[in-house]
């Protein structure tokens, strides 16, 4: 106490007792001081600009501790070389089918108990969609049943590719498309034509599980400004992950694909929820995990 004695006494001298007025000084006449603005003016310019600085120093001082409490882990924090990148998402079903329409059965051939495949290469774009497709090989016998494929090809999605920076990379799906007859009725099935999109992921290896995953998808919700829009949103979300302690030390958003004028908030509440993320232990280096995340509001 005795040490903030000669603080008081300053702040006194320079803004008056706390209990007088310029207007009412009754009752402590003793403890009053003169008005503020006469005591500045006659140490002016002097003591004004050392109570302007101090002021300024308080007032950056509560603004810094009041960011900080409100703002997520720093963005844009380059990955070390020594780090490795992990995925959220198995690499392995890269570029298989994520959302399908079936083809419908022909009539004609479902009547003449016709069963065959269909093979196709579909390109796809970075959030997944078909950009362009091919029928492969398709025998003259099964001409209807590569029709009916063409006619939903283009409403598939796929999952995406992602690259060592968390970006989406496009890439070529080879799907084989089924049209069996099972106790007289016609079914249509679809499956992976080969292993090309395990050999595409390479190196490339899954994350352990998160273990709040739960609260950071509750607290990860649309913001205001991408439900006023009625549309969806795709991003990456890149998180750097402290092995020792399992704690995310920093998140970024690598790549959106979201209306301009929700990007700002959206960017914002994932890494905020992103943020609160664990994951176990383990030894070795720090590691990165990047994870797609699709919003959407139908």
């Amino acid at each position: 106490m005795k040490a903030r004695e000669p603080l008081i006494k300053w702040l006194r001298g320079r803004i008056g007792h706390p209990r007088c007025s310029p207007y009412n000084a009754g009752g402590c006449a003793s403890q009053c001081q003169p008005h503020p603005a006469r005591r500045l003016n006659q140490r002016f310019p002097e003591d004004l600009f050392r109570t302007k600085r101090i002021g300024l120093s308080v007032l950056l001082t509560w603004s810094a501790n009041v960011i900080a409490q409100q703002m997520p882990l720093a963005v844009g924090v380059p990955i070390a070389k020594s780090e490795q990148m992990l995925f959220a998402d198995d690499p392995r079903e890269w570029a298989k089918p994520r959302i399908v329409v079936p083809p419908t059965y022909p009539v004609r051939e479902l009547a003449a108990n016709v069963t065959g495949h269909v093979d196709v290469d579909v390109r796809i774009d970075d959030i997944g969609r078909v950009v362009s497709h091919q029928l492969v090989a398709l025998k003259p016998e099964h001409t209807a049943f590569g029709e009916a494929v063409d006619a939903v090809v283009k409403q598939w999605m796929f999952w995406q590719a992602q690259n060592d920076a968390c970006l989406p990379e496009p890439r070529v799906g080879n799907v084989r498309v089924w049209f069996e007859i099972k106790e007289g009725k016609g079914v249509v099935s679809v499956s992976n034509r080969s292993g090309a999109a395990t050999k595409d992921a390479g190196a490339a290896a899954l994350a352990p599980a998160m273990l709040n995953a739960n609260m950071v998808q509750k607290n990860l919700r649309p913001p205001k400004a991408l439900t006023q829009t009625g549309q969806g949103a795709s991003f990456n979300v890149l998180m750097r992950v402290r092995a020792g302690t399992g704690e995310v030390t920093a998140v970024e958003v690598p790549w959106m694909r979201a209306p301009a004028e929700a990007e700002s908030a959206l960017r914002y509440a994932a890494t905020s929820a992103y943020a609160r993320g664990r994951f176990p232990v383990r030894e070795g280096n720090d590691y990165a995990v990047c994870h797609n995340i699709t919003m959407s509001l139908n």
